[in-house]
């Protein structure tokens, strides 16, 4: 334990006796926790649990889960690994449904293969995942029949385990990574003592190699069984039809013999004060003091969710500080933030961690240790605390406001991730409008005191707490060097944090508000197009797939079409300042509270390389739209360029930059597009330099103008009244002085920026090198094709890649057994005139990269030669149309739409052709395309290996 003076000031705040924590418990009278009205729920016979929720958002789609209470944790000595090597044979052969079939009976029904179709296994439960593109009859009862086929049914032959190992093996190989050796390395801390590091569900590959099976049978008798299954199917289906479904298709099941028992792992054994650093080539330098304690399962109660609301509101007010304090110069870390860690349900706590440079991990560590006495000894100001209770009563109020319209599933997991994780941590799935009403119930409550005394309570006695590091360059004698810095840094009394008043918001008034000169419909989108005498040009569309939501997006300028010279280093450079300098009259920290509690953006700028227009976008509500159109006329009239900006993001690109060559994701951004572009320097880079190179008068020459003269296009999605839209934008952006026009033809430097060209054949492969793990090799071969300004090209395109992927899934996955999960991608460029690809990406064994460049070059020689039958081209079709009309109930979809309706139109030329399009398409027009893009010829074979010895 390390030792060190404190004062008696300290010794007072740290005193959490039982008296101050008791405290907290403040008697409140909150609504009871109860089941969201339309949740249907219910128990089977047999045993099985099944939830339904009915959901119209987008309409006509839904999501089918099966958990399985199983995951590596039940698996017996021996045979690591095998709950995931299961949940990979479900796709390989059932009674009914013949090994290699089930894939395409998918396919067929309009559901792509990882993004529709996937399974995950964790230590205690499996998931079997469909998106449904509909709910027909036909649909549902394949989707049904599937996943009893998994359940019960699955053949497990031993010739088909054998050809899936390669595939688990190379699962292993992308996954095993210096980032998950770390991870391993502070689960290992965090779980001491106890047996569960080795019952990951990745096995060894020792032990996947020995799995029998015998082993696989005994698994799935014992634990893929009623009892241990439940049924969740979210979306715009009758729960009535549903819940006779889930009754038809497993009230019959029973299981092979008796339930196995639940195995968990043996205790943990906390130890305070520990230290321990991990250490490997590549890896980002975070620091993180860490709590560990007793897991304690708690009941889902009002009062605990109240407690829990506490804890956010701490973490949240910490994490707030140090990106204040990371925004200065000098700082002693690049970020820092404070959460919570649960650990396999054997240890809990919080953790306060901070990224750093790897020369710097004694200023981060005590930078961390610093704020942290701090804040335990004279807690937080009422003024942190109001403006972190105003961002969460937005954000519940927010959610309240639009919980009739959220999404079935979405990439965070919409309504479907969320009902499941009910599950996982045994919580009541509740209504967004009795978060609202229990929170004001509770709010009074939430007082400085109870919050302070919360995050005393959360941390105890701070020599307890222990110390991981993860680094490329630890120091000597690593442990006695972290002890010597905690030790010097705790005798070092802390002062009372400076909190300066904020003054009010100075961008409200942008003079006379714009007048409008010409207001048209386009009645076949049903859109509002506008133009002010400002030559700001807007658009507008009501809808209602949303409640209460606006997406509002404002584009600007040439994009990097403008930039002085071709240079990645320059493009981020700029991104970094300007999303970190605030504005002219508000600091980046300032400008945050002032905000406080506005569902509203400072920081949404964006630059990406290929396009021809900055960008500020956000999501919104009707209340704060004319807060955020506010805060993007002062970004467009008043942005600041700060030093202090510059070099804080050089900082932050110190500590980024040293990873790129120690793995192939790194090479990759580093090296490859710049090959396929041609040698383009906009794309990749070369050296460290050229990112600290940009001086901040060169980056403000170039973009100042850009932001005060450029062209802007406005585009409004959502539940909006077109009215208020106008009146919001005319007293903002149509108050700024006069822009440049949209139809204004490219400079000669813009047209010069929009050449580029595809990489030559070189005379064998482009070969770069990482210094990660030597088993791990990455083949991308490179097809060029023609621009997307032609939304039926850009769209047989999108097929062929389809097909492209279908085929390597089947030949390589399936067939070669080589790659877990090997990839297909295609580019049609609406910026670079001529420009486009179709890529094939495969991650491998280094010794199997040659093979498979082979077997990749006959894949794409067979489909040149016309061999795609009407079966392939359906199969890579029908997954694309089956999401035609949903994607069009998405505020989303229309933004893409809309956003150029007023200069280049290119969104809704390619909107009225699309039903079209694709209603048109036929395998001849596929086969065509693949005789001319798929030409050896000019393919660009390019290979990320390990570095030679």
């Amino acid at each position: 334990m390390i030792t060190a003076c404190t004062t008696s000031a300290q010794d007072q705040a740290y005193d959490a006796t039982n008296a101050t924590i008791q405290a907290q418990a403040v008697s409140v009278d909150l609504p009871e926790l109860a089941p969201d009205p339309a949740l249907v729920t219910g128990t089977l016979e047999n045993g099985i649990r099944y939830a339904i929720l009915p959901n119209k958002t987008p309409p006509g789609r839904a999501a089918l889960r099966v958990r399985f209470d199983t995951g590596s944790f039940n698996e017996v000595p021996g045979t690591g690994g095998l709950a995931h090597y299961l949940e990979h044979m479900a796709f390989n052969g059932s009674k009914n449904v013949p090994e290699g079939e089930m894939i395409q009976i998918l396919e067929r029904l309009g559901l792509s293969f990882g993004a529709d179709t996937n399974a995950s296994t964790g230590v205690d439960r499996t998931i079997y995942k469909l998106n449904l593109p509909n709910t027909d009859d036909e649909v549902l009862d394949a989707a049904f029949m599937l996943m009893r086929e998994t359940a019960e049914n699955l053949t497990l032959d031993e010739d088909a385990i054998d050809r899936e190992l390669g595939i688990i093996l190379s699962e292993k190989r992308t996954r095993d990574t210096s980032i998950y050796r770390a991870w391993e390395a502070y689960m290992g801390l965090l779980a001491n003592g106890s047996d569960a590091m080795s019952r990951l569900p990745i096995g060894t590959e020792e032990t996947l190699r020995a799995i029998q099976s015998d082993d696989f049978r005994a698994y799935y008798n014992a634990h893929y069984h009623p009892e241990k299954t439940v049924v969740a199917f979210v979306g715009d289906a009758d729960p009535k039809v549903i819940e006779a479904r889930i009754r038809e298709t497993f009230g019959e099941w029973t299981g092979e013999g008796d339930a196995g028992d639940t195995l968990i792992p043996t205790s943990a054994t906390p130890e305070a004060s520990r230290v321990v650093v991990y250490e490997e080539d590549g890896l980002p330098t975070q620091v993180r003091l860490v709590s560990t304690q007793p897991y304690v399962k708690h009941e889902d109660t009002p009062e605990w969710r109240r407690e829990r609301t506490l804890r956010s509101l701490a973490y949240g007010m910490m994490s707030y500080r140090m990106r204040a304090l990371a925004e200065q110069v000098d700082r002693p870390f690049v970020n820092a933030s404070m959460g919570r860690h649960s650990t396999f349900d054997l240890t809990e706590g919080p953790v306060f961690s901070a990224y750093t440079q790897p020369e710097n991990w004694d200023r981060a560590l005590r930078g961390l240790d610093t704020e942290l006495r701090r804040a335990l000894q004279y807690g937080f100001s009422q003024s942190e605390l109001d403006a972190q209770l105003a961002r969460l009563d937005a954000s519940v109020k927010a959610r309240a406001e639009g919980a009739d319209t959220r999404a079935t599933t979405s990439r965070t997991g919409g309504l479907t991730g969320a009902l499941m994780s009910t599950f996982d941590n045994d919580r009541v799935f509740t209504h967004p409008s009795q978060d609202l009403a229990r929170f004001e119930a509770m709010r009074e409550t939430l007082t400085l005191d109870a919050v302070n005394t919360k995050l005393r309570s959360e941390w105890g006695d701070i020599e307890d707490l222990s110390v991981f590091i993860q680094t490329s360059d630890a120091p000597e004698t690593p442990e006695a060097a972290v002890r010597s810095v905690l030790l010097d840094s705790r005798s070092t009394p802390v002062s009372k944090p400076d909190m300066s008043e904020d003054k009010p918001f100075a961008y409200e008034d942008f003079g006379t508000p714009g007048k409008v000169v010409s207001d048209r419909v386009v009645e076949d989108v049903d859109a509002r197009l506008i133009d002010f005498e400002n030559n700001v040009r807007l658009t507008i569309k009501t809808t209602k797939f949303q409640d209460d939501r606006v997406l509002l997006k404002v584009t600007f300028g040439d994009g990097m079409l403008s930039a002085p010279v071709r240079n990645e280093g320059m493009r981020r450079m700029a991104l970094g300042v300007i999303q970190s300098s605030g504005l002219e009259e508000h600091e980046p920290d300032e400008l945050r509270r002032i905000l406080a509690g506005r569902l509203v953006a400072s920081n949404a700028f964006t630059a990406r390389a290929a396009d021809d227009k900055f960008s500020f976008t956000t999501l919104t509500v009707p209340d704060d739209m004319l807060l955020q159109f506010q805060i993007y006329a002062a970004q467009l009239s008043a942005q600041a360029f700060r030093e202090r900006a510059r070099l804080n993001y050089i900082d932050k690109l110190k500590a980024w930059y040293p990873r790129h060559d120690a793995t192939m994701d790194g090479v990759y951004s580093k090296h490859v597009l710049r090959r396929v572009y041609g040698g383009d320097k906009r794309f990749g880079f070369e050296n460290e330099d050229q990112f600290y190179a940009t001086e901040l008068t060169k980056l403000e020459a170039w973009l100042r103008p850009q932001f005060e003269q450029g062209p802007v296009e406005v585009t409004v999605i959502g539940d909006i009244d077109p009215e208020v839209v106008i009146e919001a934008v005319a007293q903002t952006l149509g108050a700024l002085p006069t822009r440049s026009s949209l139809d204004s033809p490219d400079s000669p430097s813009v047209a010069a920026m929009r050449q580029v060209s595809f990489g030559a054949q070189g005379d064998g492969p482009t070969i770069f090198r990482h210094k990660g793990d030597d088993n791990q090799a990455q083949l991308r071969i490179y097809w060029p094709a023609n621009d997307g300004k032609d939304p039926l090209y850009a769209r047989q395109l999108s097929v062929l890649r389809a097909v492209l992927r279908n085929r390597l899934v089947k030949d390589i996955r399936e067939g070669e057994a080589t790659t877990y999960s090997p990839g297909a991608g295609s580019h049609a460029s609406t910026t670079f005139d001529g420009f486009g690809y179709v890529l094939a990406v495969l991650t491998l064994k280094p010794e199997d990269v040659d093979a498979m460049a082979d077997k990749v070059r006959d894949i794409a020689n067979d489909l040149a030669s016309g061999n795609i039958d009407q079966d392939e081209f359906d199969r890579a079709l029908k997954p694309i149309v089956e999401r035609l009309d949903s994607t069009e109930k998405t505020n989303g979809y229309w933004l893409n739409v809309l956003d150029d309706a007023q200069s280049d139109g290119l969104g809704l030329t390619s909107h009225r052709s699309r039903a079209s399009d694709y209603d048109a398409m036929r395998v001849e027009d596929i086969q065509s395309l693949a005789a001319t893009v798929f030409d050896a010829e000019r393919a660009l074979d390019i290979r990320i290996l390990p570095t030679e010895e």
